[in-house]
């Protein structure tokens, strides 16, 4: 069957559609990663668009989208931010090092995305389109063989289990490392994005509360005192970007029967206890 074929049988009789799927190789090749993730986004935009029971489609991006994974300055964040560094540097000529792999992975969410936004405004179809781009997430886990490093929760999983942090990014040593969001609280905006009338054509982003590797390390010792969580980390200070739109999405929360977002604690807690 070809590809396009299966995405025409997948939204038959929907009246909406939510686009994760990404390609999460770690590959530091951006032919391998940023080309397929732009053609298996717009598959789905073109198959939703001869649906006619389709109203609203729903991307999930990334903050990576918008602001370069390397952090450590100050950034201000809008629904208008584009991240062009990574951008740069995953598109570099080769030869394709392993140091590259994060920038080529960030590359393709924002890639693809804007892909995603012209599409739509050149096409103009008939449902409505919005983007929920997260940041780092950790909560509940439904399939714990899948979320191996360098995922969030692989990283975490590695800390845990862990008695030495060799095996980090450099670069996770140096700096800030960005915010974290609950997996629900960002399926919960997902959902929103999806039913509630008044968003339309918007970016949401899903950045609850600023983390780095030793506020990360201080939290699980703390959480799980019998461990043994080694070595030292520096102080790296706080991730300096603001989301200038943050109360957009913890309104859109409320609005879904949420008091606010779920504290770091609790979601680092409760990704800890699928390790169990």
């Amino acid at each position: 069957m070809a590809r396009q074929d299966a995405f025409d049988i997948a939204v038959r009789g929907c009246s909406g559609v939510v686009h994760v799927a990404s390609v999460t190789s770690m590959s530091p090749d951006p032919n391998e990663v940023i080309t397929p993730s732009i053609a298996g986004a717009l598959n789905a935009l073109e198959a939703a668009a001869k649906e006619p029971a389709v109203r609203r489609v729903v991307y999930c991006s990334s903050v990576a989208a918008a602001v370069s994974h390397d952090r450590g300055v100050r950034n201000e964040i809008t629904s208008d931010s584009w991240n062009m560094l990574d951008f740069e540097d995953a598109w570099a000529p080769p030869p394709y090092e392993r140091d590259r792999a994060m920038a080529v992975y960030a590359s393709s969410k924002m890639q693809t995305e804007a892909a995603v936004w012209r599409w739509y405004a050149k096409k103009k179809p008939a449902f409505v389109l919005n983007t929920v781009l997260p940041d780092t997430l950790w909560g509940r886990v439904l399939d714990l063989r899948h979320q191996g490093f360098p995922s969030s929760v692989g990283v975490l999983k590695a800390i845990y289990d862990g008695t030495d942090f060799s095996f980090l990014p450099a670069r996770w040593l140096t700096k800030s490392t960005g915010y974290s969001v609950d997996v629900q609280d960002s399926a919960l905006l997902h959902v929103a994005a999806l039913i509630l009338p008044e968003v339309s054509g918007q970016r949401i982003f899903a950045a609850s509360t600023p983390w780095n590797i030793q506020s990360l390390v201080q939290l699980l010792r703390g959480l799980y005192p019998h461990k043994n969580i080694g070595g030292e980390i520096p102080d790296l200070g706080v991730d300096q970007t603001v989301f200038t739109d943050a109360g957009k999405a913890e309104e859109l929360l409320r609005r879904m029967g949420k008091q606010g977002w779920t504290d770091l604690e609790t979601s680092v807690e409760r990704t800890c206890e699928s390790f169990f």
